[in-house]
């Protein structure tokens, strides 16, 4: 099967937007709620002993490890949390490889022998192949046929991942983020991870917790890339997360977008592609259930097929809670 998986770099870029570039998040400034590292790690200690005594054998934790931060701050923060001894990470290697993910293989070798832990190599050159014959028996043109590609290879490591945690009682930790998730970079059917410790955090917020776990500063300052497009946020989104972050929060609390543009002094028009790919792929959150359901449309008395996915939706209902309320507050303070 000869494909250039770098092709698919090019399934979605943006175009140079006019951004201000005084409107980025100052890393320094960041701050999490108090205690929020030791609540996660605490997170993860708790999930492992509940598994390992209620199945009556040992339980590991794992993390499929790209070499991104956000996956090299899980890894950190379960070892942390019960040991090395206790952690696996899982390197989720491929025939197919872009240059971006062969780059950042490079960096999960880094964290592995930084942090100690055994690795598990597994190769999902086959689940790949798999999803790639099954989704090229029609043409679909050429941009929705590596939009398929690199979707397919997200789902091929989450399968192998959950074959994985499986047949050796691992929990896994999940490496989403909000800024990616808000912004639709989530698979349906891709959904890999257990235990969320920064689901609700922006990608600016994972950089702190990255440095409070002691993340080393070749990790966090590494270009912020996704990798199955093997494409930076520069590249697909048109600038990175500390110019996004603001965006996205703005987005969930009901800032509309010509407000969010003159409050951030950005190009009118990015701000509202922005605004119009965070609307437009609020279903992906719903990669591990239903995008609707029958509750839902009853209540509505079935006008609309409402979906339960969405992370306006999903911030708003998540107010309700302290730790949500905390991070608002936080982000009203520190971001521009």
């Amino acid at each position: 099967m000869k494909i250039d998986t770098n092709e698919i770099n090019e399934v979605l870029r943006t175009k140079k937007p006019k951004i201000n570039l005084e409107s980025k998040v100052g890393l320094a400034k960041v701050r999490l709620p108090e205690g929020y590292k030791d609540l996660a790690l605490d997170l993860i200690r708790r999930s492992y002993d509940e598994v390992s005594v209620n199945y009556g054998k040992p339980a590991v934790v794992a993390v499929g490890l790209s070499g991104g931060l956000d996956s090299s701050t899980a890894l950190a923060a379960a070892v942390e949390a019960v040991g090395k001894d206790n952690t696996r990470a899982v390197l989720l290697r491929h025939d197919y490889m872009t240059d971006g993910e062969k780059e950042d293989a490079g960096y999960a070798d880094f964290m592995i022998n930084y942090l100690g832990v055994e690795a598990d190599t597994i190769d999902i050159s086959g689940l790949v192949r798999a999803h790639w014959d099954l989704t090229g028996k029609k043409d679909h043109g050429p941009f929705v046929n590596n939009l398929l590609k690199a979707e397919g290879l997200a789902r091929a490591r989450a399968s192998a991942l959950e074959s994985y945690s499986s047949s050796e009682d691992a929990i896994t930790i999940d490496t989403s983020n909000m800024t990616e998730l808000v912004l639709g970079n989530v698979t349906t059917g891709a959904y890999m991870g257990m235990v969320e410790i920064f689901e609700d955090l922006l990608k600016s917020e994972v950089y702190e917790l990255a440095r409070q776990l002691g993340v080393p500063a070749r990790i966090r300052d590494q270009q912020k890339r996704i990798s199955e497009f093997s494409s930076t946020h520069e590249h697909m989104f048109g600038a990175d997360f500390r110019y996004l972050d603001p965006l996205v929060h703005r987005f969930l609390k009901g800032v509309t977008s010509e407000q969010a543009a003159k409050e951030l002094g950005h190009g009118e028009e990015w701000v509202k592609k922005m605004y119009s790919r965070m609307d437009g792929t609020r279903f992906r959150y719903s990669a591990a259930g239903p995008i609707s359901r029958m509750s839902e449309f009853d209540e509505n008395e079935g006008k609309d097929a409402a979906w339960v996915g969405g992370m306006k939706t999903y911030w708003k209902d998540a107010q309700k809670l302290k730790l949500a309320r905390e991070l608002h507050k936080l982000r009203e303070e520190y971001l521009p």
